[in-house]
């Protein structure tokens, strides 16, 4: 079973609270710059294909803005669960969860905002992706699942008949 929550008047829950606004303002920030990040898009395929001395520069470049494309939507879905599972409250009783997403999401907000300043190559936003988008995204899948199973009971409920 889960640990139960702190009274409202232990430095534990004001610890909690701050966490939880913590992440909810990087999140945000977070998903502002990943936003933005759409703006520069086809600057940072152009930059990837600069070495490049290709034949078929256009169906490469197509090809290039759809891996972008792919990705950039992968990590808006990756903020919607986080933002879905932080109103939901189903990661409220987790601390290790808030200080991991917090840290993902401020981190890879800086690396993100100096790949927009300095035009990175779109092959390191999918590493940025990968490492502070996606990463804090399954701690909050594990977060929902333990959520549905443990406090509803849901082991309980389930019959498996064969």
């Amino acid at each position: 079973a889960l640990p139960p929550s702190p009274p409202m008047s232990s430095p534990l829950h004001s610890l909690s609270v701050k966490l939880l606004l913590y992440r909810f303002f990087s999140l945000i920030l977070s998903l502002t710059l990943t936003c933005s990040l759409w703006q520069s898009r086809s600057l940072s395929i152009q930059v990837s294909m600069l070495p490049d001395t290709v034949a078929n520069e256009e169906a490469t470049y197509k090809s290039r803005e759809d891996i972008f494309t792919v990705m950039w939507a992968a990590s808006l879905v990756c903020h919607v669960i986080e933002f879905l599972g932080v109103l939901g409250g189903t990661s409220l009783k987790s601390m290790q969860v808030h200080v991991f997403s917090v840290f993902c999401h401020i981190l890879g907000s800086f690396l993100l905002l100096l790949g927009l300043m300095d035009s990175w190559d779109y092959r390191y936003f999918i590493w940025l992706f990968g490492l502070f988008s996606f990463a804090p995204a399954l701690a909050e899948i594990y977060c929902i699942f333990r959520f549905v199973i443990f406090d509803f009971n849901l082991m309980n409920k389930i019959e498996i008949r064969v």
